[in-house]
């Protein structure tokens, strides 16, 4: 088993951005799918691992096809660093299709926001009114609020950077009326978002309660709603609204526009008067 290997690519990891904890977990995870190819008797050099060794990996190993799906993108991702594409070009048969994307619509956060505590409600908006990523929302303090802006950190800006998210009077009403509710409850911690318990405040489950309380809005709607889903429903609102994409992008923090492109769900509607236009400045 090459060390080295998992070693560049914990650097790597770093590299990007990811955190320590992350990176933690995928070497540990990286380094055992690597010890059961070895002791199968197959390839663990990066540069010369195969098919055979990404379908072991896939069928051979007993492992729950999510599990599996994890190691074989682990596998695909090393084997990358070194300059080979074997195993992205093999093709595995899952058994089951890709999870659907979540989506939700004005009219479904109408209904949310409707239903929602007061915690639950600024969720919402953070989510679905300024962009904000879960773990951005679940651990931003009140010291980050700044006129007109939230400072965030984390994925989008690298290791130790943030960014000033741009933030409408709208939102900075929501965030008003929700400070004073928060006062009222006296909070032990400066961070924004405030759960029932101390073990909601603690940073380690701060993303996972904010997860799970989303859920539970969800279900006493009868609306499926996760944190990205109100990131999508932010992108897609901009861009029907008739902001450009590449704004868009900009207000998502996103690296690229073709990554901004998988969150707006297309209105036919703006597409169909847009050939209207067309047709009208032709003829």
């Amino acid at each position: 088993m090459s060390e080295d290997a998992i070693n560049e690519y914990a650097a790597a990891l770093e590299g990007r951005g990811c955190k320590p904890s992350t990176i933690t977990t995928r070497r540990y995870q990286l380094a055992r799918v690597l010890r059961r190819l070895e002791d199968a008797g197959l390839c663990t050099d990066p540069a010369a691992i195969g098919e055979a060794e990404v379908k072991a990996v896939a069928y051979g190993m007993g492992l729950k096809e999510s599990t599996a799906r994890q190691y074989v993108q682990l596998i695909t991702d090393l084997c990358a660093q070194a300059g080979n594409d074997a195993p992205r070009r093999t093709r595995i048969l899952w058994n089951r299709a890709e999870p659907a994307v979540c989506w939700i619509t004005p009219a479904d956060l109408r209904h949310l926001m409707a239903m929602a505590a007061p915690t639950e409600r600024i969720v919402l908006v953070l989510g679905a009114m300024a962009g904000l990523r879960a773990e951005e929302m679940a651990t931003v303090s009140v010291g980050d609020l700044k006129p007109g802006a939230i400072t965030v950190r984390g994925k989008g800006h690298g290791h130790g950077l943030e960014a000033d998210q741009p933030i409408g009077e709208d939102v900075v009403r929501e965030i008003a009326d929700y400070l004073r509710w928060r006062e009222s409850r006296r909070p032990d911690t400066d961070r924004l978002v405030v759960w029932p318990g101390a073990y909601a405040q603690d940073s380690g489950n701060a993303r996972i309660i904010l997860y799970h309380h989303l859920a539970d809005l969800g279900k006493r709607a009868g609306i499926k709603v996760t944190p990205h889903s109100l990131r999508r429903l932010y992108a897609t609102t901009l861009y029907n609204a008739g902001v450009d994409i590449a704004t868009v992008s900009r207000l998502m923090r996103h690296a690229s526009v073709e990554t901004t492109s998988r969150y707006i769900r297309r209105d036919r509607q703006r597409e169909y008067a847009a050939l209207g236009l067309l047709a009208n400045a032709l003829s």
